[in-house]
């Protein structure tokens, strides 16, 4: 979906946005996403069980840049923003910006852009 939507606005850059916890596949995620994004923004959602924006970056350039320098494929422009708040306020707005690797990481970005509460009414979760 990622190559298909940036195939059809060209000229149009595409900036992701990732935060994911550090119990799931992170080289694999960011494989993928690494090989469709112009742009990569690595940051730290707000919950315990998150991998850092550090970590995202160390398993990014140890394992996932290797792999696209091998296949051939330019890697993204990559930057550590601790906070996704942060990154969200420093986004080009005309690239097409994709927040993703973590349902709780969209959540706090769908907050922001609402102008609402941080959890939102409150509601928590065992994640947090």
């Amino acid at each position: 979906w990622l190559k298909d939507k940036s195939s059809r606005e060209p000229g149009r850059s595409l900036h992701l946005i990732v935060g994911m916890s550090a119990d799931k596949d992170i080289t694999e995620v960011l494989n993928d996403l690494a090989s469709c994004a112009d742009r990569l923004t690595l940051v730290s959602p707000l919950y315990p069980r998150c991998a850092s924006a550090s970590d995202l970056h160390k398993i990014y350039e140890d394992e996932v840049k290797p792999r696209l320098v091998n296949r051939g494929e330019t890697p993204p422009h990559v930057e550590v923003t601790p906070s996704l708040i942060e990154a969200l306020r420093k986004r080009e707005v005309s690239a097409l910006t994709l927040v993703t690797g973590s349902c709780f990481l969209v959540g706090e970005a769908r907050a922001w852009l609402l102008g609402a509460d941080f959890p939102e009414l409150g509601v928590l979760t065992t994640a947090r």
